[in-house]
């Protein structure tokens, strides 16, 4: 009888111990499947927030979305909560309560266990840092569907705020719907953690995870002169405004970011284009590229008259510009299509140490306060370009400096340089170093305009150009040395000069020109003891008058 009571028991004991081992088995499976899930929804999350980061005062401050209000605890648990409320439970009170997604950018999302996720939001940036949450509607100015965005909130702990997280979706630990605090959030090995739960990070521009993505991406946003829609730019009707974008742009950094531009006047403010100037995060990494949709865009400044002047590779397709146009050291500025430059100031475009590259159609530039187009250090390529440009008295349409490279080429059809005088200008080209290239190229002139290109100082080089024209004639000289090294012309380059003016003038061209190209070949060793001139005139242009 005792054997069967202790077989009994060991029967019994075996089936409990069998039960509980495939209970916790399945229990954990379960935790795990739900923390699987629960941590792929909170990088979803994470990955909405980050998308819609947005810029409220076009200063390149990326702000996230202002959190909600978490739903009110049920009456059992703030009960029993109170029943617990000893001097110990009150330390443990949230200094900074997480709240919750807005019902705009995510409704009704919760954890596999049924809590709701937490959303904590920290200030932007340093000089946004407040004791309380402070929110701003975006788009400003909307009449109507504006959302609410963080403008100021409290300062994030100090690892966090090193790591640049301005946000973080937390969830409460499995089976709990207790919310973390936001304070208790900590950074650690490149991962944010939070001792009872789980947090994701949402950082200024893009997460670790997104930016080699957003390196390689090419971002498209539809600007109008007015928002329209919910003003995020991803489609016709929900168009953002230029200032907006370039304020997106900043904070974003895309590989290539293309903003559409809807005709109409887009007017910038001028603090955040002398901004954009200013910009140390910029270069030749990065490319922006202003399009216009249709005929009809133009871009200007509020004051007007404040230089464009962007930090990075820049393509220009088919739009107006009532303000000057530069290019700053090391960038790349591009043309295409038909473009016009209209400004009251020194230059209307201006490269500085950069590369301009003017690639078919038309360049418009009107500058009576001064040159044209001035190109300091660098190099200027028109290929198949029609260049007009309307200048101040005793101006040029193009003026080089420091060493610039000039070129004009034809691939397709000829290019063209014409300049046009409010008062009579001076020429249309002036090469001031480097060196000048005409190749298969018409220079214009107004009738009257003394030259039609001045040396300064380094070469001149034409192949089948023509400077002047029958009907408008430079009046003293078609080509005017002022201390040029070289100049070469083939027959087929023609120069129209003005009865009683001249096809060339200057010291460059008073001395015989030297035939065909033997003297670019005497150099170094190869010149056995012949001296190359400091000066030379190969040039065998034709002249006529």
């Amino acid at each position: 009888m005792t054997s069967l009571i202790l077989m009994t028991i060991m029967a019994i004991s075996l089936v409990a111990t069998t039960g509980y081992t495939a209970y916790t088995m399945v229990d954990a499976s379960n935790r795990i499947s739900q923390a699987q899930r629960s941590a792929a929804d909170m990088h979803r999350l994470a990955a909405l927030v980050e998308a819609n980061l947005r810029v409220l005062d076009n200063d390149g401050v990326a702000s996230p979305p202002a959190p909600e209000d978490p739903p009110p605890r049920p009456a059992s648990a703030a009960s029993s909560k109170g029943q617990a409320s000893t001097g110990k439970a009150a330390a443990k009170e949230p200094v900074q309560p997480a709240g919750t997604l807005p019902r705009w950018l995510m409704p009704g999302t919760r954890t596999p266990w049924g809590a709701v996720y937490g959303y904590c939001v920290f200030a932007p940036a340093s000089d946004r840092a407040a004791a309380q949450l402070r929110t701003a509607s975006w788009p400003a100015g909307a009449a109507s569907g504006g959302r609410s965005y963080v403008a100021a909130a409290p300062a994030a702990p100090t690892e966090l705020a090193r790591a640049g997280v301005i946000a973080a979706i937390v969830a409460p630990p499995i089976g709990s719907t207790a919310l973390p605090d936001c304070t208790a959030l900590t950074f650690r090995d490149g991962r944010i953690e939070v001792a009872e739960g789980s947090a994701v990070a949402v950082t200024r521009g893009a997460s670790a995870d997104l930016a080699a993505l957003a390196a390689s991406a090419t971002v498209t946003r539809h600007v109008a002169p007015t928002a329209q829609g919910d003003a995020t730019g991803t489609s016709p009707a929900d168009a953002m405004t230029l200032s907006a974008a370039l304020g997106h742009w900043q904070a974003t950094r895309p590989s290539t970011m293309v903003l559409r531009l809807a005709p109409g006047r887009h007017e910038l403010p001028a603090a955040q284009v002398q901004a954009l100037a200013a910009d140390q995060d910029g270069g030749r990494a990065v490319r922006l590229v202003l399009k216009a949709e249709a005929p009809g865009v133009v871009v200007s400044t509020n004051p007007p008259d404040v230089a464009l002047r962007l930090p990075t590779d820049t393509r220009i397709e088919n739009i107006g510009f009532e303000m000057p146009v530069e290019a700053l050291p090391g960038t790349r500025l591009t043309f295409i299509g038909n473009n016009a430059i209209s400004t009251n100031r020194a230059a209307g475009l201006r490269v500085a140490h950069a590369r301009l590259d003017v690639a078919g159609g038309k360049l418009t530039v009107t500058a009576p306060g001064g040159d044209g187009v001035l190109v300091d250090g660098g190099t200027a390529l028109f290929r198949d370009a029609a260049v007009e440009v309307t200048v101040g008295a005793g101006r040029s349409a193009l003026v080089s400096s420091l060493g610039a490279g000039v070129t004009f080429t034809a691939e397709s059809r000829r290019p063209s340089l014409q300049v046009h005088g409010r008062g009579l200008p001076m020429a249309a080209l002036r090469s001031g170093g480097g060196q000048a290239i005409l190749d298969r190229t018409d220079v214009a002139v107004d009738n009257g305009t003394p030259f039609g290109i001045v040396i300064e100082n380094g070469q001149l080089e034409m192949r089948s150009s023509v400077i002047g024209g029958p009907a408008a004639r430079p009046g003293s000289a078609g080509v005017l040395d002022l201390g040029g090294s070289h100049a070469v012309a083939d027959p087929n380059s023609h120069i129209w000069s003005a009865p009683g003016g001249r096809c060339a003038q200057g010291a460059l061209f008073s001395q015989q020109p030297v035939a065909g190209e033997g003297a670019r070949a005497v150099s170094g060793a190869a010149a056995s003891g012949a001296v190359l001139p400091s000066v030379a005139n190969r040039a065998s242009w034709t002249c006529r008058s």
